[in-house]
C-alpha cells in the first residue's frame, strides 16, 4: 500500500475519532459507512495506479534487460582469441595448461589468470609492457611491480621454476613471441637462486597430450629433366604462423640449389626419422652436379621440430655439448651409419687440424629459424623418437658428410 493510501486512513480515523468523543455514536457510524465506501473506492483507484506504475516499471526493466541481452549476444559472438595459461601440475618440474578465450589479450589479464593458479601473487601488477622485433626474432619485454619479486623469494628452488615457467611460457605463447624479458620496478630480477638477466624461451614443461599439437604431413613432388625432389609438407596445424615457418624452412633447404643455371643434375629425398604428437625429426638427403665439376656434391640438412614449442630444436638445446665434444675428439661412444667409413676414419680426420674447437663446433648446429643468417656447422637429428644422431661435414673423400649415432 503507497503513502496516499496511509494518509487518507489516517484522516479518515481522525474523524472518527473525533465525533466518537462528542458522543454522536449514531452519527459516526453512519460516516464510518460512508467513508469507508470513499476508502475502498480511493484504495481501489490507488491500486489501479500502483499497478500501472509497477507495469510501467516492469516494462522498463523487461527493455533494459533485452537491452542487456542484446549487448551480451554481441560480445558472445565476437571472434574471441584462444590463450593458454601454464601452470604448476603438482610434480617437480611440470606443468599443465588451461585453455581460456577472450576479446582482447592484455598483459593485465594474463596476470590475473595466472594469480588464480598461483604462479604470480594476485597483487602483481604490470608496470611496462612491449612487442619488438629484433633480429627477426619476437621479443616481449615485461616489467612487474615489486610484489612479484617478494612472491617468488617467498618460495623454494622448485617453486622458483614452475613459477618463471607458468609466466614465460603463458606470454610466449599468448602473443606468438620468441623470447620474454622479464625485469622487476625497472631492474633486473634476482631472487635466491638465480639471476634473470638474459631473454627466456619456452620452458616446454607440459606434456605434448595437453595441448592442440595435432597435424599431417603431405609429400611435395618436383619432376624436370634430371631433376628429382620430394619434401615433406606440414597441414592442418592450429599454429598457421608455425606450419607457415617451417613448410618454408623445409622447401628452402630441399630446393637450395635447384635454380642454379650450372646445375646438370638435382635429386632430393627425405626421411622421417622421428614422428608422435611432440616432434617430428627429419632428414633431407641429396646430391648434385654441377657442369665442369669433377663430382657430384651431397646434400643433408635436418629439422627437428617440436611441436610443443613451435620451435626447431637445435642441438644445443637437448644435447649434452661437452660429451659430445669429447666423443668426437677421441673416437668413442658412437657408430658409423654409413657404410665404407670407420669410426678411425673419421676420428683421423677431425684430428688433422680442421677442428680447434669441438665443443663451439656443435654449438652452431642445425637451423636457427629466427637467424636465417647463421650457417649451421653441422645438422643433427632423433631416430626412432630416442638415439641422437649427428651429420657431420667431412671432407668429399669421406662422402662430405657422415652420420654417426651416439650410443
Amino acid at each position: 500500500m503507497g503513502k496516499k493510501s496511509g494518509m487518507i486512513i489516517g484522516i479518515m480515523l481522525a474523524g472518527v475519532l473525533g465525533l466518537t468523543a462528542c458522543g454522536q455514536l449514531e452519527e459516526a457510524n453512519e460516516l464510518v459507512k460512508e467513508e469507508s465506501t470513499i476508502f475502498e473506492e480511493v484504495q481501489s483507484e490507488l491500486l489501479s495506479e500502483e499497478s500501472k506504475e509497477t507495469t510501467v516499471e516492469n516494462k522498463d526493466a523487461a527493455e533494459s534487460k533485452d537491452t542487456t541481452e542484446g549487448t551480451t549476444q554481441e560480445i558472445t559472438e565476437e571472434e574471441l582469441q584462444k590463450v593458454f595459461i601454464y601452470y604448476g601440475n603438482g610434480t617437480v618440474g611440470g606443468l599443465k595448461m588451461e585453455e581460456v578465450s577472450m576479446s582482447e589479450i592484455s598483459a593485465a589479464t594474463l596476470l590475473g589468470l595466472l594469480g588464480r593458479h598461483n604462479i604470480v601473487s594476485i597483487d602483481t601488477k604490470a608496470q611496462n609492457f612491449e612487442e619488438k622485433e629484433e633480429n627477426g626474432k619476437k621479443t616481449i619485454y615485461l616489467d612487474l611491480s615489486k610484489q612479484f619479486k617478494d612472491y617468488v623469494k617467498m618460495m623454494g628452488k622448485d617453486g622458483e621454476y614452475i613459477v618463471i615457467a607458468g609466466l614465460t611460457d603463458t606470454f610466449l605463447s599468448a602473443y606468438q613471441a620468441d623470447e620474454l624479458v622479464l625485469t622487476v620496478a625497472g631492474t633486473t630480477l634476482v631472487t635466491n637462486y638465480n639471476k634473470y638477466d638474459v631473454p627466456m624461451e619456452f620452458y616446454a614443461l607440459s606434456a605434448p597430450e595437453q595441448q592442440d599439437t595435432s597435424y599431417e604431413l603431405t609429400e611435395v613432388i618436383v619432376e624436370e629433366e634430371n631433376i628429382h625432389i620430394a619434401y615433406p609438407q606440414f597441414t592442418n596445424m592450429k599454429n598457421e604462423k608455425v606450419m607457415t615457418q617451417w613448410n618454408a624452412s623445409i622447401k628452402d633447404a630441399a630446393m637450395q640449389d635447384y635454380q642454379e643455371s650450372t646445375i646438370t643434375e638435382y635429386t632430393m629425398t627425405y626421411e622421417i626419422t622421428t614422428q608422435n604428437a611432440g616432434m617430428v625429426s627429419m632428414i633431407l638427403r641429396g646430391h648434385c652436379n654441377y657442369e665442369g665439376a669433377a663430382y657430384p656434391t651431397t646434400i643433408k640438412s635436418t629439422f627437428n621440430f617440436d611441436l610443443t614449442t613451435g620451435k626447431n630444436k637445435r642441438l644445443k638445446d637437448y644435447g649434452n655439448l661437452e660429451e659430445l665434444a669429447d666423443a668426437l675428439q677421441n673416437g668413442y661412444g658412437y657408430k658409423m651409419l654409413q657404410e665404407g667409413i670407420t669410426r678411425e676414419d673419421l676420428t683421423t680426420y677431425l684430428s688433422e687440424g680442421f677442428i680447434e674447437d669441438y665443443q663451439t663446433l656443435l654449438q652452431s648446429y642445425d637451423y636457427d629459424l629466427s637467424n636465417k643468417n647463421l650457417i649451421p656447422t653441422g645438422f643433427s637429428y632423433i631416430k626412432n623418437g630416442e638415439k641422437l644422431v649427428l651429420v657431420v661435414e667431412v671432407n668429399h673423400a669421406l662422402g662430405d658428410y657422415q652420420e654417426i649415432e651416439i650410443e
